[in-house]
């Protein structure tokens, strides 16, 4: 069935999937747009692309995925269909530039910055990859690299009320722009936006003090999962490394930089 008001046509190359008539204002107007009602998952099929026919600001969009995922091995992330965005951009190493850690946070600013212009929602980023916005999680990306090219998986919660997961210990809880906006949101012209918002900051060297200034956590005490030897467990967080890492510091003073892991609230003063 045609997702309104788009028609939809068919790609006439592999993969055979139906083509967005007509296309999203996109900074990449010559890439082709996919829009499947039902997918496994928008990443998954990155991935395909990417191995059949890989463009520079390929998009792919679903109603509905059967098994989409964060960061976090087995932990899907579940949506009601229709609800919500769900996408995936294809990027080139060059269109990514000199920093590719930084695109997760890039893209999280992309999106902070798009939901509080379409919404008047205000955002914060957290490192590395989510949009929190009234104490819950609305947004999270997934970047691969596949040889040449990036996948960047995003999705949204936009117009979902119900089912929405509460945080485990010291992790947010789901939320979405309808919950903590009280009305719904269009969700290609978000899309759209974040497109424009991606493209902006892909291009902007003094991108790092642009997510400082949203950066949530600044300034407190968190503990850091999976963050490597040498990083303390618990620290405070200072800001976004140059690199896309983050820097934080120990209970001594001294500074260190992060760059793999999560952050997650400590549930006690006492783990300091």
């Amino acid at each position: 069935m045609a997702h309104p008001p788009h028609a939809l046509d068919r790609a006439p190359g592999p993969p055979n999937w139906p083509l967005r008539r007509p296309p999203l204002a996109s900074p990449w107007p010559e890439a082709p747009q996919y829009h499947l009602p039902q997918t496994r998952s928008t990443v998954e099929d990155a991935r395909r692309l990417l191995r059949s026919a890989p463009r520079n600001g390929a998009l792919i969009t679903a109603d509905y995925q059967t098994h989409g995922r964060g960061r976090t091995a087995g932990r899907r992330w579940v949506s009601e269909p229709r609800r919500n965005l769900l996408f995936s951009l294809l990027l080139s190493v060059d269109a990514v530039g000199a920093q590719p850690q930084r695109l997760p946070l890039v893209t999280g600013l992309a999106v902070a910055r798009a939901v509080e212009a379409v919404s008047g929602l205000a955002c914060r980023v957290k490192w590395p990859n989510d949009v929190v916005a009234g104490g819950g999680k609305i947004a999270g990306c997934l970047c691969e690299r596949t040889g040449g090219w990036y996948s960047v998986g995003v999705g949204v919660t936009c117009n979902q009320r119900h089912g929405l997961p509460p945080g485990a210990p010291g992790e947010l809880p789901a939320s979405s722009i309808l919950v903590q906006r009280g009305r719904s949101v269009r969700r290609w012209l978000l899309l759209q936006e974040i497109l424009a918002a991606l493209h902006r900051l892909l291009a902007e060297p003094d991108w790092a003090p642009a997510v400082d200034r949203k950066l949530l956590l600044r300034g407190e005490w968190v503990q850091l999962e999976g963050a490597g030897r040498g990083v303390p467990r618990v620290a405070r967080v200072i800001g976004v490394a140059a690199a896309g890492g983050l820097t934080v510091a120990d209970a001594d003073g001294r500074r260190h930089t992060c760059h793999a892991g999560s952050l997650r609230l400590p549930t006690a003063r006492s783990a300091r």
